[in-house]
């Protein structure tokens, strides 16, 4: 049974237990950027808009609760727009965000672009178990991993539920869910959790198909910071790049986070 994130309310979303993050009372964080990345692709521009970047940033953890996204065009141009984007739950503010989208046109020749590489979904060569497991907010969504381990990654993966009941998500908002998906910590470092302060996804054309491949890996130092950055890839090659800000610290009570 399909289940979905957000009930909507008006311009109100609520957010359902599927929404919960790892963290108990908490969304997670790639049902957060999924919302953002709506709230972005659904503005109004001049023309025909991509989304070619976005940028998350959240001052707290995000509760569970009746959920406001609040847009601003700070830039309206005719081939570039920039949008803020302030996130709230419960009249509180929680983080803010800004997008960006560039007029879409036949401009380049594509003959003149240079071919990628698809790269080969083959399950057959996949570890026979997600290190991830599959409750919770992963439950939404099919995964299958290439290899996992030494804070490097390769995965595969669909999404199988709705961001908002009778809603399809556009390509971006699946590619802004699986950004946040890219590795944080990765069980790297086994006697500290982690959390990104920030996401900036990056895309140089929005993903075809069902199935976004991940390869990441993350970096630290022993101050207890570092970075982690992935690139996304569909079946017809790289689309896209992500990269976060990681903190380490020792891990909450009954939580690897």
């Amino acid at each position: 049974m399909t289940r979905y994130w957000y009930e909507l309310d008006g311009e109100r979303l609520i957010s359902t237990g599927t929404a919960a993050g790892p963290v108990e009372g908490t969304q997670h964080g790639a049902a957060v950027a999924a919302i953002v990345a709506r709230a972005v692709d659904s503005l109004p521009s001049p023309g025909p808009m991509d989304i070619v970047r976005l940028t998350i940033d959240l001052s707290r953890r995000v509760p569970m609760g009746v959920t406001e996204v609040v847009t601003n065009i700070r830039r309206a141009g005719k081939r570039v727009q920039v949008v803020e984007v302030t996130l709230l739950v419960d009249g509180v503010e929680v983080g803010r965000s800004e997008g960006m989208r560039m007029r879409r046109g036949e401009i380049i020749d594509p003959a003149e672009i240079r071919p990628d590489v698809p790269p080969v979904f083959d399950r057959s060569t996949h570890m026979t178990e997600s290190p991830w497991g599959n409750s919770g907010f992963l439950g939404s969504m099919d995964m299958s991993f290439e290899h996992y381990g030494g804070g490097r990654a390769a995965y595969w993966l669909r999404i199988c539920d709705q961001l908002i009941e009778g809603e399809t998500m556009t390509p971006a908002t699946r590619a802004a869910v699986a950004a946040d998906v890219v590795l944080t910590g990765g069980r790297t470092y086994p006697n500290n959790a982690s959390l990104n302060a920030d996401l900036t996804l990056s895309m140089h054309r929005l993903p075809v198909g069902e199935w976004i491949r991940i390869e990441a890996a993350v970096y630290a130092n022993a101050g207890g910071w570092g970075t982690s950055v992935g690139t996304l890839a569909d079946l017809q090659g790289a689309f896209g790049h992500v990269t976060k800000s990681v903190l380490y610290a020792d891990p909450q009570p009954g939580s690897s986070y």
